[in-house]
């Protein structure tokens, strides 16, 4: 008889530890570290847990048999997330450049 492998599983103190590792921390996070993990608060709450826990576990698979579902709906999550993140980024670094140039042109 074979022995049934148990599902993973994540407690309320493990999740809220993982989310607080992706909240900014303007005092000891790099600028490139800051942007990344305020564009991920941009993200839904729903959306932003899934998505910090696929970074945290580094797998789709495993994301999905933690929450019992198939592989399938977390990679299209994982996908927009990452859209998301993107767009956000390109809009926050050409904010940034745009005022560096002004600032840069205004000397």
């Amino acid at each position: 008889m074979t022995k049934k492998l148990d599902k993973p599983q994540i407690t309320k103190a493990q999740l809220k530890a993982i989310l607080d590792d992706y909240k900014p921390q303007p005092d000891t996070d790099d600028d490139d570290t800051l942007m990344l993990k305020q564009a991920i608060q941009h993200l839904e709450e729903s959306d932003r847990i899934i998505f910090v826990l696929y970074t945290d576990l580094c797998s789709e698979q495993k994301l999905a048999d933690l929450l019992h579902v198939s592989r399938t709906p977390i990679h299209s999550l994982i996908v927009r997330c990452r859209e998301s993140i993107n767009n956000y980024l390109q809009i926050h670094k050409n904010g940034n450049n745009k005022s560096n140039t002004n600032s840069h042109n205004n000397s």
